[in-house]
């Protein structure tokens, strides 16, 4: 996907109040389709554009950048490099359509291409902080990366970055939610260990038959490594959770004795955190 972003960060919400990775979940599970949404709208920074003095001193100004700096050489020389390339005016959208290409359900997107002089990107506006009108494509141009990626507070963080993989385990021992996080964290560990980095991507959701899915999103040539990490057990963390809990009947009768009542009888009790412990393994790519 070539497409970039004009913006360095983004909401984890669309103006309706919907979330951006709940939409992505939708998405993946196949109750939305990405065609729902309309065609981004996009433009192409061209050499034409960057040769023009008054876009130069517009965009360096933005970026409270004096003209004859070495600051002003260096992005002037990304942005150049840049040329002929198409940023994106719709950044949230586009986060969400990198991320389903990522995990492998979206490879095309419908896009609407304006000139760079036409009156959709041209159009002044103003946002709240803003003192005077600007572009709408200068406006919304606060990449830092020349569109690489954006930073968003998401669980998807990561996976909008061109050149990753992920691969998926599935946690078919795990039944709760905070035994999923707990093997997810345990999860990433043993990644991070294995690889030898501080920090990977990865995102917990649930799969087509309710199980619990871990994704983890790391460069493409790393990808087989990631496949050979045991997965955590997920009925050990249950047990350890709940060994300590005292059957119900145990606490009545405890409270019956301190106040000088007698027992005529015990309850049955209810089983908790039984089950055996499962092979390791991971399964195929998804």
């Amino acid at each position: 996907m070539k497409l970039r972003f004009t913006h360095g960060h983004v909401s984890h919400k669309f103006r309706s109040g919907a979330s951006i990775d709940d939409t992505i979940d939708s998405i993946r599970a196949e109750k939305k389709s990405f065609d729902d949404f309309p065609p981004m709208e996009t433009f192409r920074l061209t050499s034409a554009a960057l040769d023009d003095v008054d876009v130069v001193s517009s965009i360096l100004a933005k970026f409270e950048i004096a003209e004859d700096s070495q600051e002003a050489v260096k992005l002037l020389a990304k942005l150049r490099a840049s040329a002929g390339e198409i940023f994106s005016l719709s950044n949230r959208r586009l986060f969400v359509a990198r991320v389903l290409k990522t995990v492998g359900v979206l490879d095309k997107v419908r896009i609407q291409e304006y000139d760079f002089n036409s009156e959709r990107v041209q159009r002044p506006q103003r946002k709240d902080d803003d003192e005077v009108e600007q572009a709408k494509w200068l406006s919304a141009l606060s990449t830092d990366n020349m569109g690489w990626s954006v930073d968003i507070h998401s669980g998807y963080r990561g996976f909008d970055e061109p050149g990753n993989a992920v691969h998926t385990f599935e946690l078919p021992e795990v039944t709760t939610e905070e035994g999923a996080s707990q093997c997810k964290r345990t999860l990433r560990n043993r990644i991070c260990q294995k690889l030898g980095v501080e920090r990977i991507a990865s995102h917990m959701h649930r799969g087509v038959e309710d199980t619990f899915l871990v994704d983890v999103c790391v460069p493409a040539n790393l990808i087989s490594k990631v496949q050979d990490v045991d997965v955590p057990s997920g009925v050990r963390a249950k047990r350890d959770h709940v060994k300590h809990r005292l059957p119900k009947e145990q606490i009545i009768e405890f409270l019956a004795t301190r106040s000088g009542q007698s027992m005529k009888g015990k309850g049955k009790g209810k089983s908790v955190g039984k089950g055996s412990k499962g092979s390791k393994g991971y399964p195929s790519n998804s």
